[in-house]
């Protein structure tokens, strides 16, 4: 008997609330009685969701998966339709990589789409959605690199050099085809501007080709023109100097290659005086010394410049020696020749005997490398 029924009698013997109350009073007193029973008889199994989990972690047997599938009502003969329904498929993503990289036992699992309720032409439809397609960047790069210009990708040979293993592993990542090709022609490095420049400067590319080549650059359209003007070469300060010094280039020539260079406002006023002093002064000195000018005209010359008068002096007395008095008879240096007549008078006089040019002294030197100051005394002799 249970709570059920024990409520049912009390409602018949004193209403509603009496037969609840005696209910759960019988209801404990019967629940143990129930719990001895299954203990007992122990005639529970699982059922067959949990059978086929206990199959796969192997606490169930092959031989005794029968017995329980027979048990719930189903035919022995059921008993491998079960094994393979518990079997897990390969989802979506993980198939079509199985596919993609050709896995040598593709057949084991090429139902298992179907098995899940992929039918032919769903199957076809997730093989063309999951190929690669490149984003929108990787599109620009390519118009950019000049992929879809086949003039240009023939005269920049960006198809070439392509080993098959290329599209072989390319292929397994979903790209194939034309996208492949494309990937190959936008993978090339390119030179840099200075690279660009030389080759210009040295004829092996005319202003057709540059122009061209700024598109792979991924040049913005509005400097290109502008860009171009830098290729020229600027000349150099030192190319600057002679050039003015033959006077081969004005001084507004001279003030636009200085800014070419780099050069504003108080610096280019500095190296342009700087220019006409550092020309101007050995000149004038060199007209000086051949008489043509005088020295007042070069100081007048320099200083109209802007040189300032206090280093012009300076400079000038680099290059002039300063006025000094003739020597006197007595006062002119001796040579040596004059030391060695006045030696050997002296002996002549005292009866001394010179030893002979060619004569060793005492310390292993000749008289001649004495009077010369050669020679290294020999300590042997001392």
């Amino acid at each position: 008997p249970t709570g059920e029924a024990a409520a049912i009698f009390a409602q018949a013997g004193g209403g509603a609330v009496l037969g609840g109350a005696i209910g759960q009073v019988i209801d404990a007193l019967l629940r143990p009685l129930g719990y001895w029973a299954q203990r007992t008889a122990q005639n529970r199994l699982p059922d067959l969701g949990q059978v086929m989990t206990f199959w796969l972690r192997g606490d169930i047997k092959d031989e005794d998966l029968p017995f329980f599938i027979t048990s719930h009502g189903f035919p022995k003969e059921m008993a491998d339709d079960f094994r393979d329904l518990a079997q897990l498929r390969l989802d979506p993503a993980n198939w079509i990589t199985a596919f993609r990289r050709k896995y040598e036992d593709f057949s084991k699992i090429e139902a298992d789409l179907k098995d899940q309720g992929w039918s032919e032409d769903r199957i076809e439809a997730l093989k063309f959605v999951t190929l690669y397609y490149p984003g929108p960047t990787e599109v620009m790069t390519w118009a950019a690199r000049e992929v879809f210009e086949p003039k240009l990708r023939e005269k920049f040979q960006l198809d070439k050099f392509m080993p098959p293993q290329f599209k072989e592993w390319a292929e397994k990542a979903g790209i194939t085809g034309e996208v492949a090709d494309n990937y190959w022609a936008a993978h090339w490095a390119l030179p840099s501007i200075g690279q660009v420049i030389e080759l210009w400067r040295r004829k092996i590319w005319d202003k057709e080709t540059v122009d061209d080549f700024w598109t792979e650059l991924d040049m913005v359209p509005w400097v290109r023109e502008d860009l171009f003007k830098l290729f020229r070469a600027v000349p150099t300060r030192v190319d600057v100097r002679r050039f003015w010094d033959m006077r081969t280039i004005d001084e507004t020539r001279l003030r636009d290659i200085y800014q070419a260079m780099g050069y504003w406002e108080e610096d280019l006023e500095d190296y342009v005086l700087w220019t006409k002093v550092y020309v101007a002064f050995p000149d004038l000195m060199a007209r000086w010394s051949k008489g043509w000018i005088s020295l007042d005209d070069v100081r007048k010359e320099l200083t109209a410049l802007g040189m300032k008068p206090e280093r012009l002096e300076e400079f000038i007395q680099m290059k002039v020696k300063s006025t000094e008095p003739e020597r006197v008879e007595s006062e002119r240096n001796l040579t040596k020749t004059d030391i060695y007549k006045g030696v050997k008078a002296e002996a002549q006089k005292k009866k001394w005997r010179l030893p002979k040019r060619e004569e060793r002294t005492t310390d292993n030197r000749t008289w001649q490398e004495i009077m010369d100051g050669r020679g290294t005394p020999d300590r042997r002799h001392r």
